[in-house]
């Protein structure tokens, strides 16, 4: 709960400590409050479709089956497949894609390479929440996340503010510092 709370508190720490353009009051302004909507939506999602992943894990196994992170992976592309081609069709953008790839064949290539970094991402997303848990995927995805914007920021040669600095540390901190506290022993799988 401790390394969860610190998580969320350097994240929004980090989001709200960069300040705003000399002279200017510092506002929420549509699109951080649009960006913080989603990362709350991300979160909640995790919160749901994580522990919901274990539950069905946990009936799976006391009933004799084995499943796999690859299973888990397979269910939920093929649904979510079905769900987006339905809406696609629905919508009529299944033709506008196709018109778009027609006019655009270079964008094919760039799709089959992000299909398989997709592919890779959600192997190694699905066999850590098969062998660890959803609380593990939530930690890892968050930090995934943070350390991309910091490259980011060392790529494009940004700075960022010492509240920004303030909120890396706790998000990098949180799983040592909840460990540290009583009762807060790391559990083996």
């Amino acid at each position: 709960l401790v390394s969860v709370a610190m998580l969320c508190a350097g994240v929004v720490t980090f989001t709200f400590g960069k300040g705003s353009k000399k002279g200017e009051k510092f506002e929420l302004d549509e699109k951080m409050i649009t960006g913080l909507c989603f990362v709350m939506l991300a979160l909640f999602c995790d919160g749901v479709y994580g522990p919901y992943q274990n539950k069905i894990k946990t009936k799976a196994k006391a009933a004799g089956i084995s499943i796999s992170g690859y299973h888990n992976m397979f269910n939920m592309n093929l649904w979510q497949g079905v769900f987006a081609m339905a809406f696609c069709l629905y919508n009529g953008e299944l033709a506008e894609v196709s018109a778009f790839m027609t006019r655009n064949p270079a964008v094919v290539l760039d799709l089959v390479k992000f299909g398989i970094a997709m592919a890779v991402g959600n192997i190694f997303i699905f066999q850590l929440q098969s062998s660890f848990g959803a609380l593990t995927v939530t930690k890892t995805t968050t930090v995934r996340k943070l350390i991309s914007v910091l490259f980011s920021v060392w790529y494009f040669g940004h700075s960022m503010k010492p509240l920004q600095w303030a909120g890396v540390a706790m998000v990098f901190l949180s799983e040592p510092v909840a460990k540290l506290l009583p009762g807060g022993k790391a559990k083996t799988h």
